[in-house]
């Protein structure tokens, strides 16, 4: 139940106890309504043989004693308007006290909302630095490339450059071994591959040979 209803239980058990001036002051239309709103299973841990003013009782019990008392309890009208000014007068307060409140809500929203704002920033320029160092790694790893790849290129031209050497070489032994046959004497007997120019030389070998 609210604490409504438990004010009420505690104000039906006051009008028990008050003196019976001041309880037959009180319209029976209010009492009844306190017995009907009140809740039945609150139990109420007021003493009637201590003071009122000692006793640990709900603050909205507290408020309706007042609003009794200004309406039902008040001994003059000057009594009535001095209650009435200290009702606006806590009213001010309570108003101010809430709007002092509001506005300490709101001034925390703003921080809160001034702190995530810095907190996105942080994130952002984090993130935009990994994306940076990310792009340098990748142009750095592409430029590595380029170069393992022109090294790699000169590398191939450079060997293939070798091989075309050693080739030429060995062609121009070859030419050169086709060009300048070798005789053979066989049974005494000179045999000769007329090969190139070797028809040209041929008679210089053979007196060679007989020389031999």
């Amino acid at each position: 139940m609210s604490d409504l209803a438990k004010a009420y239980a505690e104000i039906d058990y006051i009008l028990k106890y008050i003196p019976e001036d001041m309880s037959e002051k009180v319209p029976e239309s209010v009492k009844e309504r306190i017995k009907k709103e009140k809740d039945t299973d609150y139990k109420v841990m007021l003493d009637y043989t201590i003071p009122l003013d000692e006793q640990d009782m709900l603050k909205t019990t507290r408020t309706m004693i007042a609003l009794l008392f200004y309406n039902y309890w008040c001994e003059s009208p000057e009594e009535k308007e001095e209650l009435r000014q200290t009702f606006v007068e806590n009213e001010k307060k309570k108003q101010a006290q809430v709007a002092q409140e509001k506005a300490k809500e709101e001034q925390e929203k703003v921080a809160e909302a001034r702190q995530a704002a810095e907190s996105r920033k942080i994130m952002e320029a984090r993130k935009a630095e990994e994306a940076r160092k990310i792009a340098e790694a990748n142009k750095a790893a592409e430029a590595r490339k380029i170069v393992e790849a022109r090294k790699a290129a000169e590398a191939r031209k450079i060997a293939e450059a070798s091989k075309a050497a050693e080739a030429n070489k060995a062609a121009e032994a070859n030419l050169g071994n086709n060009y300048v046959t070798v005789g053979v004497v066989e049974n005494n007997q000179l045999i000769t591959q007329e090969k190139g120019i070797w028809p040209k030389i041929k008679n210089f070998f053979r007196k060679l040979f007989k020389k031999s």
